[in-house]
Parts: structure tokens; C-alpha cells; sequence
């Protein structure tokens, strides 16, 4: 019987938050267990402009989480694989805009043992359409450097010099978000997500 009201409560939920974003859906879904005295999650961290949740792929979650996580985010990475981090509003406390420029300063060395990327998506939760087809920009790519180590990217509609650190946006005037992807982050990222050096997120006059 248990597993019948579980189930039950996994749609009509869904029926409630289904044209919401992932982090819209945890959120809500949060508060619901939360009344319940249960925790979604083992915890929410923000770290500047940067959200992310720890934990929800390990395997004891309670079965709605899994649930949620398989509906949403299918084949979740554990922290120790990847870190996604999202921002959806600059240093400012604002909310990122397609039409709008940013600048976003890379630190040096973001503690990963593989990679980074940033992704920009549009209001509807998908990649930009943008003229240049470019969607992301990572470590793996050849980027102008600043003396420090530090990098420059720049968000924007229009292409901005360098070409290779920018990041377009939806040529579609909305509401975006960015997420930041660490691979196979150090052991000092996941011991402390809230404290690390992340990039910042700065509009341009």
C-alpha cells in the first residue's frame, strides 16, 4: 500500500511542478518532505551566485528522491564524479537576462582533476539558440588567459572580443541561467562547496 501512495503522490506532483525547472521541482518537493519531517536532500549549498544540491545521487536517498532524481535528472552523477552548479542571478543579486552583458571571472584554478564548463540555457530549461552555435565554453578549450591565470569569459547576445572566451546568449530577449560543471572535483571542493574561489558573474555597464 505504501508504494501505491508513493507512486500516487510522485504524479500528482508532477501534475503541480510539471512546467517548472529541475531546481523549481527540488525546491517544491523539498518543502513537501519538509512538512512531512523527512529532508529532501542532505543539503543545499550557495556559494556566491552558485546553487547546487549535495548528495542526491547516493544511494540512501529515500525512494521519492530517487524517484524525483530518475525523473529529472536520470543517471545523476555522484559529487565525487561531477558538481553542477546553477546561477540564475549575477553578483548583484539579480536575475541573469539574454539581453543584457556579462562579465564571468574564471579563478585561476577551480579544483577539479579534470574539467569545467559553463552552459547557458534559456527560459525554457534547453540550450540557446544563438547564430554562432556555441554553447558552452570549458578548460578544454583554448582560452585568452589575464596575467594572474585568471580568466575573462563574456556573456552576451553580440559576439565580444576575444571570440574565444565568448559565451553567447539566446538571441531571444528572456530569462537565463548558467551551470558550471566540475568533473571529478578535488577532495577540498567536496569537503567545502560553500567556501571555494567560483567564478563571478558581473553585468556590464
Amino acid at each position: 500500500m505504501k508504494y501505491i501512495f508513493l507512486l500516487a503522490l510522485i504524479g500528482l506532483t508532477g501534475f503541480f511542478i510539471g512546467q517548472r525547472s529541475p531546481e523549481k521541482k527540488i525546491d517544491f518537493l523539498s518543502a513537501k518532505l519538509a512538512n512531512g519531517g523527512n529532508t529532501m536532500f542532505k543539503s543545499g549549498v550557495k556559494n556566491g551566485s552558485w546553487k547546487t544540491f549535495v548528495g542526491i545521487a547516493e544511494d540512501d536517498q529515500p525512494a521519492l528522491v530517487r524517484s524525483v532524481i530518475a525523473r529529472i535528472g536520470l543517471g545523476a552523477n555522484t559529487n565525487e564524479e561531477a558538481i553542477y552548479l546553477n546561477a540564475r542571478e549575477d553578483i548583484n543579486g539579480d536575475p541573469l537576462v539574454s539581453n543584457r552583458n556579462y562579465q564571468i571571472t574564471v579563478p585561476a584554478e577551480i579544483p577539479v582533476h579534470e574539467f569545467w564548463s559553463i552552459t547557458v540555457y534559456g527560459n525554457n530549461h534547453f540550450l540557446c539558440n544563438n547564430p554562432a552555435n556555441k554553447f558552452a565554453i570549458s578548460s578544454f578549450h583554448k582560452l585568452s588567459k589575464n596575467p594572474d591565470g585568471t580568466i575573462t569569459l563574456y556573456l552576451g547576445q553580440h559576439e565580444m572580443q576575444p571570440v574565444s572566451n565568448w559565451l553567447p546568449s539566446s538571441i531571444i530577449d528572456e530569462p537565463i541561467s548558467l551551470t558550471l560543471r566540475c568533473y571529478h572535483p578535488t577532495a577540498s571542493m567536496l569537503r567545502d562547496i560553500e567556501s571555494i574561489n567560483l567564478p563571478t558573474i558581473k553585468p556590464i555597464k
